[in-house]
């Protein structure tokens, strides 16, 4: 955090002083650490996700209560506490729904990042067009159902990069960075 910090500093330094090159230089470490830190701090936050191992309660809890349904217990409490392990149940699953979903969107974000470097190097369109198949195969299904602007707007510029690479239009390119920046939008919801 203190080197995001440090490059804010940095940038404002820069932009104050009309520095070009420390500009450029503020910029490249920002990418640097744009591409790195997210990454990071993902694996941290699913870890600690994972580590509540809220499955196996569940199913210890479920094993209890199907012991305390067979007793002779108040039932409004053998309710509460069937409402609860039915509660927890919907709180794993969920969470294991969001927790794939989030790392599904770091490694479409990274995917980004590599494809973003390969355009500035100026590849090959081919070479974009297989980045590009793959990026959308793997986005596809994050989306796919979701009637929201944000995912609207995706697919309608996804569709726009396809129909520049079929027409073998190197503008392409540019369009798929509105493509990114719509997945952005979405991955912060």
């Amino acid at each position: 955090m203190q080197d995001m910090l440090d490059a804010q500093k940095d940038l404002q330094s820069a932009v104050d002083s009309s520095d070009p090159k420390a500009l450029r230089n503020t910029i490249r470490r920002l990418n640097r650490l744009l591409s790195t830190q997210p990454a990071k701090i993902n694996n941290r936050l699913t870890s600690a996700a994972r580590a509540l191992r809220l499955a196996s309660l569940t199913q210890a809890l479920g094993s209890i209560l199907g012991n305390v349904q067979s007793l002779d217990f108040d039932a409004e409490k053998k309710k509460q506490f069937e409402s609860g392990v039915s509660g927890l149940t919907t709180l794993s699953q969920t969470l294991t729904v969001l927790i794939d979903s989030h790392d599904a969107w770091q490694d479409m974000d990274v995917e980004l990042r590599r494809i973003e470097l390969e355009l500035e190097r100026n590849v090959e369109l081919e070479d974009f067009e297989m980045s590009w198949d793959d990026l959308k195969r793997k986005t596809a299904v994050l989306f796919k159902d979701v009637a929201e602007d944000w995912a609207i707007s995706i697919r309608k510029d996804a569709e726009g990069v396809d129909k520049g690479l079929a027409a073998k239009n190197p503008a392409a390119s540019k369009t798929s960075w509105l493509y990114q920046i719509g997945c952005e939008k979405a991955s912060v919801m």
